[in-house]
């Protein structure tokens, strides 16, 4: 189809509804000229008289008639739905499908959403937990959290905030199996890999003073959830390497040591990645912007 139909045919419908050229020029801020070509127009593309005219007045036919009907419900639907958008963008609303890890949404994103629905009573969300890296085009999703370090991509990221990954144990753990005072101590050591990071069999640590060690680890355990290897290490089966939010009040209250505190891990971040689009629904921008705010009150280190 034509799309300068659809606008003609608008044009067509101010005619209608003004009752002469000179009161649908005057309310489009066209000419005259204009507006009686367009309907000319029209009426050649259409192979149909639209307008009886005279020098005085003009009527309708039967079949401009009918036109003016069906062109009226079509500037209705868009009058209706561009009012919508309109009143979103005041007070944004719809739903929001969200995919993030198991981790990410117990320790953090869960309560997050929470208050954010609070203040957005008329948006609501659908959190597809899982560790697997998703495809939000094939999976439908708006909006993905991930954490770590972002590969190449064709979708778009907002960085959320950054965090520490933390080597940690029981004290259950050190007591079986001994202090660990160097990186090379848990070489041999049961140790719970996450399968999601590429080098889970290898720990690459940097310490104070520059000096950089890569030691290969004992994998007795594997998973590819975060929250599984943070209850590996809970029982004392393994020690691992965890994201700080996820075991900040363990190693606040004891139940876990943080290991080798003067050797660090690369820091990883959270980020927001959503499908590239040229305008960003309302619904999703508030929420990106209240994940990053609320995050600089939830990880202020």
């Amino acid at each position: 189809m034509d799309l300068k139909i659809l606008y003609r045919i608008g044009i067509f419908q101010r005619v209608v509804e003004a009752g002469s050229f000179t009161g649908a020029a005057e309310a489009l801020g066209l000419s005259k000229s204009v507006v009686s070509q367009h309907v000319t127009d029209l009426e050649r593309q259409l192979q149909v008289r639209l307008l009886n005219r005279s020098t005085r007045s003009i009527s309708v036919t039967q079949e401009g008639d009918e036109l003016c009907q069906a062109g009226s419900a079509m500037l209705d639907t868009v009058s209706t739905a561009v009012s919508r958008l309109e009143t979103q963008q005041e007070s944004p609303s719809g739903l929001i499908r969200i995919t993030a890890s198991q981790n990410l949404a117990v320790h953090y994103l869960t309560g997050s959403i929470a208050r954010f629905h609070a203040a957005h009573p008329k948006i609501s969300v659908e959190l597809d937990v899982q560790d697997a890296i998703t495809d939000l085009i094939e999976g439908g999703y708006d909006l993905a959290f991930r954490v770590g370090w972002l590969k190449n991509t064709e979708l778009h990221a907002v960085k959320i905030c950054d965090f520490a990954m933390v080597p940690c144990a029981s004290p259950a753990y050190l007591a079986r199996v001994g202090a660990v005072r160097s990186p090379y101590d848990l070489a041999h050591r049961p140790w719970v890999a996450l399968t999601i990071f590429p080098d889970f069999d290898r720990l690459t640590l940097d310490h104070d003073d520059s000096e950089q060690l890569t030691v290969r680890l004992n994998a007795t355990f594997r998973t590819n959830s975060g929250l599984t290897a943070k209850q590996f290490v809970l029982e004392g089966a393994a020690a691992g390497l965890l994201p700080n939010y996820a075991v900040r009040d363990e190693l606040k209250h004891g139940t876990l040591v943080h290991l080798l505190p003067d050797w660090h891990h690369r820091p990883g971040t959270i980020s927001a990645t959503y499908v590239h689009r040229r305008r960003m629904p309302p619904r999703l921008r508030v929420l990106i912007d209240h994940i990053k705010a609320d995050a600089r009150r939830h990880f202020p280190d």
